[in-house]
């Protein structure tokens, strides 16, 4: 505050000082307000008194004084975020870049001195520059994202007149998964076995009926997620896989599909250090120990966002 009332007694000072000067002839007794309009100081008759402030003589507008500055309008934020590919997507898969550009942003009654965005994922915070102050030109910025989830974005920026404005906004990193392969023995076929526990009541042993028919493929989930796709391939000529996609109470979260799945929304986050599983079975007969190798992408963007990456 000390500053500001230096910087303000300054410029009265200044424009003081300046209005004193010669002026057409009239020397020390005219004055240019501001505005431009000229006083006869003269017409004054304390004009010669030291206290004497002709500043206060000029013309007020809008009920306020001279000396106050209109209100400083803050800058505006225009952001575009590409992927590697240079689509424009807030979106990116696990290992994934994103760069983020502020070229387009303004200052309606000045402009810009500094634009600075922040990335976290889980407790990390990772920060750059989008506007370069000594070239007064705007530049971009790339995170590379290892960890899936939901990301907080943090855009804060500044103009010169000490204006400050903080924007934010979110970016998705979705998780594909490679689950692996596996034996399964026998075809389950239509509803012998429960699709995510895999028992099968009043078959013999239920652990063996549940190795013999069907095999969980666990996958990693982390809050936020929206959407789980499963794909299953079959080795060999053993027809086609059955998939059911599973939370880790062993209730389904997914119709049972051929070959390919996916879950409900919304998905319910994980328990503990239970993970959620994509139970696969075979519904035809086969050659024994035919192999199932199954993956998964965890969406973690907005489905009503229409911007899923594959």
């Amino acid at each position: 505050m000390r500053s500001a009332a230096i910087v303000a007694l300054l410029v009265s000072a200044s424009a003081l000082l300046a209005g004193c000067s010669d002026d057409g002839g009239h020397g020390d007794h005219a004055y240019t307000c501001p505005d431009g309009t000229q006083l006869d100081l003269e017409q004054f008759p304390d004009h010669d008194n030291e206290t004497f402030n002709p500043l206060s003589k000029c013309p007020r507008t809008s009920g306020t004084t001279t000396t106050n500055s209109t209100p400083n309008q803050l800058p505006t934020l225009t952001l575009k975020v590409t992927d590697d590919g240079g689509n424009e997507t807030p979106v990116t898969l696990l290992d994934g870049n994103l760069t983020f550009d502020a070229a387009g942003s303004s200052d309606p009654d000045g402009s810009v001195t500094g634009i600075a965005v922040s990335v976290t994922d889980s407790n990390t915070t990772r920060t750059a520059t989008l506007f370069d102050a000594a070239t007064k030109s705007f530049k971009t910025a790339t995170f590379k994202f290892d960890r899936p989830g939901v990301v907080n974005v943090t855009v804060a920026m500044v103009d010169d007149r000490a204006g400050f404005t903080v924007n934010q906004t979110k970016v998705y990193v979705n998780h594909p998964q490679d689950l692996g392969t596996k034996s399964i023995p026998l075809p389950a076929g239509d509803g012998v076995a429960d699709a995510c526990t895999g028992d099968a009541p009043g078959i013999g042993n239920q652990e063996i009926v549940e190795a013999l028919y069907t095999k969980p493929y666990g996958f990693t989930v982390v809050p936020g997620a929206t959407l789980v796709e499963a794909f299953a391939e079959a080795s060999g000529e053993v027809g086609s896989a059955r998939l059911t996609i599973c939370a880790p109470d062993g209730t389904a979260v997914s119709d049972t599909g051929t070959d390919t799945v996916a879950s409900n929304a919304p998905l319910p986050p994980p328990v503990g250090t239970d993970s959620y599983n994509v139970v696969a079975y075979l519904d035809t007969p086969s050659q024994p120990n035919a192999e199932v190798s199954v993956s998964v992408i965890v969406h973690y963007e907005p489905q009503d966002a229409g911007s899923a990456a594959q």
